[in-house]
């Protein structure tokens, strides 16, 4: 589907929900803060979202009041339709679902998996606001979340955000109120709003309060990595980072050699390492331990890759040498280098150590390094682990 200028001018500039349809099914269902500008975002992209745009032969938006109301009719819409691009792109992570245990006194859980005797909502795709809001509503209306019945008063009790019951056997003497909570709960998850506030209109202002985490921008939930995205922009002397590739190798003594992308991204309601992007990039050229010549490898082929996004910034593990052979492979894309031995950065005018980068800009340096490193160990055991079983099945 070709989203042409004429039909991003048709789309609201407005909270709402948008499905992608073919062959008058529906592929995929989204929320936006901002109709027009998420859905134009689709334009420029890539990997499995590239695929599923071309799949896509029809498009439909529902504006809403606000993004808290689109953060649940979202939910609703993938559990009632279904849609395969949503498990698809989502297919490293799991979504959230808010469960309500069908017990005398039920129970709020916050799962990944579904099972019987729970009464469920979601799937949600943002964890984090999901469970900012149940913090938030459960100031006024409180709830049981404790997983077992135990004899000692819970902290949450002790706090004043839970009746009490599940820690003091049969004490259960405002049972009718509790339940109303579980009902005015499954209000609000089910967006009618106005139908609890008539149930309990001193829940307003927390709604007030709800509505205004998704009408901040999500990088306000990480401030540092913005502060250091800016000094990072300083010290390059370059105008925009809104991607970041950070790569390392793997080997041992030359055996399945594997070289790792991951991705760190800042874009519409998103701020942070972005798992649908990460690549595995199999060795091919270099036989003997180099990891200087593997790293060329490695970005030469990513950057003949023109359909995936492009990086603002490469960050690599290693020394100069590392470096040199970085940029070589890059051509005009910036690189930066990590000699964790020294504790020093390396860029294309200086070496600077960490210690004298502002703090927030070297903890950042470090965590997309660490993260690289993470994923490339990882997959580098899964895979020894995998041939390790395959040799032993052979010799068996």
């Amino acid at each position: 589907m070709e989203l042409t200028k004429k039909i991003l001018e048709k789309i609201p500039e407005l909270p709402g929900v948008y499905l992608f349809y073919k062959n008058n099914k529906v592929i995929y269902v989204g929320k936006a803060k901002n109709l027009r500008k998420r859905i134009s975002s689709y334009r420029n992209s890539s990997g499995k979202a590239k695929i599923m745009i071309q799949e896509a032969d029809k498009l439909k938006f529902k504006k809403l009041d606000n993004e808290f109301l689109a953060f649940i009719k979202e939910a609703e819409l993938i559990k009632k339709l279904q849609p395969k691009f949503n498990v698809i792109l989502r297919d490293d992570t799991n979504y959230f679902y808010l469960g309500i245990t069908k017990e005398e006194i039920p129970k709020i859980i916050i799962t990944h998996r579904i099972s019987e005797n729970i009464e469920y909502f979601g799937p949600f795709v943002e964890g984090r606001k999901l469970k900012d809001i149940l913090r938030k509503l459960r100031r006024v209306v409180k709830f049981c979340s404790c997983k077992k019945e135990h004899l000692r008063e819970c902290l949450n009790s002790q706090i004043g955000l839970c009746f009490g019951w599940c820690c003091i056997k049969n004490a259960k003497k405002e049972k009718n109120t509790y339940l109303k909570n579980i009902k005015i709960l499954k209000l609000i998850f089910s967006g009618k709003i106005k139908a609890a506030l008539k149930q309990k209109p001193e829940l307003e202002p927390i709604i007030n309060e709800i509505k205004e985490i998704f009408e901040r921008e999500s990088v306000e939930f990480d401030p540092y990595q913005i502060r250091a995205i800016e000094e990072l922009k300083n010290l390059l002397k370059i105008k925009k980072i809104e991607r970041i590739e950070s790569y390392d190798v793997s080997h041992w003594s030359m055996s399945y050699p594997y070289g790792v992308m991951v991705v760190w991204e800042n874009k519409e309601n998103f701020i942070g390492f972005n798992k649908n992007e990460y690549r595995v990039f199999k060795i091919k050229t270099v036989e003997n331990p180099d990891d200087p010549k593997m790293i060329f490898e490695i970005v030469s082929r990513r950057i003949k890759h023109k359909e995936w996004k492009m990086p603002d910034l490469i960050l690599i593990d290693g020394g100069l040498v590392q470096f040199k052979k970085a940029k070589e492979a890059a051509k005009n894309i910036e690189v930066i280098s990590l000699a964790k031995g020294k504790m020093e950065l390396i860029t294309k005018e200086r070496k600077i150590p960490l210690n004298k980068l502002p703090f927030n800009l070297g903890n950042f340096i470090i965590k997309l390094n660490k993260e690289a490193h993470r994923f490339a160990v990882s997959f580098h055991r899964k895979i020894r682990q995998k041939k390790f079983l395959d040799l032993k099945l052979n010799y068996e």
